[in-house]
């Protein structure tokens, strides 16, 4: 879950958009992905604890390094990804690594695109509307 830049105390960036409503919504979308245990990665992993307790199951990577982080979501099963760099690539390598993966990620990308669509998605991926909600 990327946060970092994105999200500043009291602003939002152009890249931001609500990702606790976005994750609830995946939920509904995908329920089976979340019988198994969920392990969320972020640059901010104490925002992530106070907003995703309504998730089950879950385990924070917390003192982790941004090489083990990103072997992490590389060599995950199935990923739901947020809208930046490090998520896209980290979806990229997955699904290289083995087609069956799921992959889930956001449509937004920023409100500086049109329509703030993220240009950026793999056509395997599974794209949910962020953006019409």
């Amino acid at each position: 879950m990327r946060r970092g830049d994105f999200y500043k105390e009291n602003s939002c960036t152009p890249s931001s958009f609500d990702q606790v409503s976005y994750i609830k919504k995946v939920k509904n979308i995908y329920p089976e992905l979340f019988y198994y245990p969920i392990e969320i990665v972020s640059d901010d992993i104490d925002w992530c604890i106070n907003n995703f307790q309504f998730l089950d199951s879950v385990c924070f990577r917390e003192k982790s390094s941004p090489v083990e982080d990103f072997i992490a979501i590389c060599t995950a099963k199935n990923l739901i990804i947020s809208n930046s760099t490090f998520s896209y690539w980290g979806g990229y390598v997955c699904k290289y690594l083995s087609k069956e993966n799921i992959i889930i990620a956001p449509n937004f990308g920023s409100t500086l695109y049109h329509n703030h669509i993220a240009v950026q998605l793999h056509p395997e991926w599974s794209i949910v509307d962020v953006i019409n909600k």
